[in-house]
């Protein structure tokens, strides 16, 4: 077998010495596009979970505003009750008017509405389920709807109405009704939003 000459045993070493290096190229740029795509697996992870804790505490905040619309209502049913009791039905109007807890139950009718045009809402609605999601939608409408009939019901009631006596039981009564209302909302949320959470648990 004829010898090798150096030139040639350079060139092998040569192209050996390429040939290492192309593969160690190709390695690297392997094992970095792999980092790369776990980078971003991971910030992408990271996007969506900070995305769930903000629909969650959406969620959260939701909830407990329905909790506090109806504990206004209950306090207004309970006011317009202790005029009853004390026998002032007359005296109801002018003063349940300059308290807070009437501005507090009025105010509940343009909080219900903002909620109901939230695209936040609406978001949080499209990800649970279509009956779940109506039933709330419907249930929540019909909180709002009730409170609007319940201020035109009552916006020209009068001191000196000779059936005062009857429309401050009007009062008592739709105001127990709203707040009772509101507090199933306020139950239907936190069962809706328990199974998202949990749903969207699993998911992250």
């Amino acid at each position: 077998m004829p010898g090798i000459d150096s030139q040639t045993v350079q060139i092998i070493i040569q192209d050996l010495a390429l040939l290492v290096t192309i593969v160690g190229w190709i390695y690297t740029g392997a094992k970095q596009t792999a980092l790369l795509r776990e980078t971003r697996k991971y910030q992408r992870l990271d996007r969506d979970l900070a995305v769930y804790r903000s629909r969650m505490d959406k969620a959260s905040e939701l909830t407990r505003s329905m909790i506090e619309a109806s504990d206004k209502w209950f306090k207004f049913a309970g006011l317009a009750k202790a005029f009853l009791d004390e026998d002032k039905a007359s005296e109801f109007q002018a003063a349940s008017q300059k308290s807070e807890v009437y501005q507090g139950a009025m105010e509940s009718k343009l909080h219900l509405a903002l909620i109901l045009h939230d695209p936040q809402f609406r978001t949080l609605r499209d990800l649970l389920s279509p009956d779940i999601s109506e039933n709330l939608y419907a249930m929540l409408r019909s909180s709002s709807s009730k409170i609007v009939d319940f201020i035109d019901a009552t916006y020209f009631m009068e001191p000196t109405d000779k059936n005062i006596v009857d429309k401050v039981k009007y009062v008592a009564s739709q105001a127990q009704q709203i707040g009772e209302s509101l507090t199933s909302v306020a139950d239907k949320f936190a069962d809706a939003f328990a199974v998202l959470d949990q749903k969207l648990s699993n998911e992250y």
